[in-house]
């Protein structure tokens, strides 16, 4: 468990990693892109910090977008959220599954590169790129994600998903 003084050091670390134009840094082990620290003026990704509250559960993470429903050949951004007091680790890698018929059908999604990403507790990973092709059809789908926590022995991975909306824009009247 990484104690919140060492989360803001490494904070610190890769903010001025960013001031120097550096894409990622080395740490025990692991590769922090240095987009997580939110070099990126759109406001979503701009801010990994979180509020975690007082006392949080160890392990508390979720997916966060930047929009709930998003047009064909568009694209909507993702993130780790981790609210909890444990650091995770997680890839690049994702599912994307369209509701069908009271079913989760998957997607075609990847391929992904096999760089390991980390969150310390009270911060948010570096904001992910989906994007939704032009042929999409409209309807609810979801993201899934596996998630390690990085302090415990568990290792067996935990899933993490969020849902969006996929619409067509319709013509307006003229």
């Amino acid at each position: 468990m990484i104690s919140v003084s060492r989360s803001r050091r490494i904070q610190r670390v890769l903010i001025q990693c960013a001031f120097l134009g550096l894409s990622a840094l080395a740490v025990s082990g692991f590769v922090l892109p240095v987009e997580a620290i939110g070099t990126s003026s759109s406001g979503f990704c701009s801010e990994p910090s979180l509020s975690v509250g007082n006392n949080p559960p160890p392990f508390r993470v979720r997916l966060g977008l930047n929009v709930e429903a998003v047009v064909p050949g568009r694209s909507l951004r993702l993130r780790v959220e981790n609210r909890g007091s444990e650091s995770v680790t997680y890839g690049y890698a994702y599912r994307l599954a369209r509701r069908k018929d009271g079913l989760w059908v998957n997607q075609p999604v990847g391929p992904f590169l096999g760089a390991k990403l980390f969150a310390p507790a009270g911060t948010a990973g570096p904001c992910q790129e989906v994007h939704i092709s032009r042929d999409t059809l409209p309807g609810l789908y979801r993201v899934t994600k596996k998630i390690l926590s990085a302090g415990s022995v568990q290792r067996e991975p935990r899933i993490i998903r969020v849902t969006f909306q996929v619409r067509h824009i319709s013509p307006s009247p003229t």
